[in-house]
């Protein structure tokens, strides 16, 4: 799996698509998350360790919006402008998949991703000033049930109407879709008073609280452990930390000496960075990684691995 450049530079206009509990947030905090391109070794095709912004240059890249099997139930998809987001980021137009996803006799593609992707030292970036225009597909029924409703908390209609509002109140043109072709196609949008007309009323429903309570992954152990590792590594160079080795983490140590636990970890290491690639705690991997001079996991983890060995004056099988 490769990643082939394409074109520098950022497309004036850019579709980003995700769900809409996701676009909530986005308006709400005013902010794209983004992911970690120093998971993969394939992902990572700056100079040092980014985070960036995944994106398409039309509204029909084969991981937005292209076929049903893309579009769910209230999905959302952004319209940006790449134009003032090319005046603060930089950026690329990227072919993930290159020639194995080409036609072996014409080498043409077998599917167009579109994508391009914006680069950002930050794990975070400013959203609704970039945003020009939201597209929801709604196939609204009334109080259609979500998940979380037994817990007291928004169902989806719910949060449809709460986008709405956002969007208002951010003036941003959004538009709702009855029809995944209409929606794929951007065409004959439903007028917005009919698709309200079916909710409550946009005035009187719950609002999010910002710091509603949320269940926790416990997935970061083996983030947590790995960082912790690194950071103590660098103990004599580093007069802002003080770590001192607990019994488990020098068994934690131990497990390096063996060329197989050395594996294990780095793979466990490896699913959660991709499985979590927006988490915080990808800012104190990208830290370390200019501590260390790397510029991907990979290359961080040998870092350690080759520290852990002049420690201790040894060489791992």
């Amino acid at each position: 799996m490769q990643l082939f450049d394409l074109l520098e530079g950022i497309s004036e206009n850019l579709f980003h698509s995700t769900m809409i509990q996701n676009a909530i947030n986005i308006l709400q905090n005013d902010e794209f998350v983004l992911q970690s391109d120093f998971a993969k070794s394939s992902e990572s095709k700056a100079k040092k360790p980014m985070f960036f912004l995944s994106t398409a240059r039309s509204r029909l890249g084969s991981y937005l919006i292209s076929s049903d099997k893309y579009v769910s139930n209230f999905s959302v998809l952004f319209h940006l402008n790449g134009k003032k987001l090319s005046n603060n980021y930089s950026g690329k137009a990227v072919d993930y998949w290159g020639q194995s996803f080409k036609n072996p006799e014409t080498k043409t593609p077998l599917s167009d991703e579109m994508e391009d992707r914006i680069f950002s030292p930050t794990r975070s970036i400013p959203a609704t000033k970039y945003i020009t225009k939201i597209d929801v597909y709604a196939n609204v029924t009334p109080r259609q049930q979500g998940m979380f409703d037994t817990e007291g908390k928004l169902d989806k209609s719910e949060y449809l109407l709460k986008l709405y509002q956002l969007a208002s109140k951010h003036n941003i043109e959004i538009r709702f879709f009855g029809s995944k072709s209409n929606f794929i196609a951007g065409k004959n949008p439903t007028p917005t008073k009919e698709v309200l007309k079916k909710l409550h009323d946009p005035k009187g429903f719950i609002q999010f609280e910002k710091n509603q309570k949320r269940y926790k992954s416990s997935f970061g152990n083996t983030i947590d452990k790995f960082i912790r590792l690194a950071n103590l590594l660098l103990k004599n160079k580093r007069q802002d930390i003080d770590y001192t080795p607990t019994q488990q983490e020098i068994l934690y140590i131990s497990d390096f000496n063996s060329q197989y636990r050395r594996q294990d970890i780095k793979d466990g290491l490896l699913n959660d960075m991709h499985n979590f690639s927006k988490d915080k705690k990808m800012v104190a991997l990208r830290d370390l990684m200019k501590l260390y001079k790397t510029n991907n996991i990979h290359q961080l983890f040998d870092a350690v691995v080759e520290k852990i060995q002049k420690v201790n004056n040894v060489v791992f099988d």
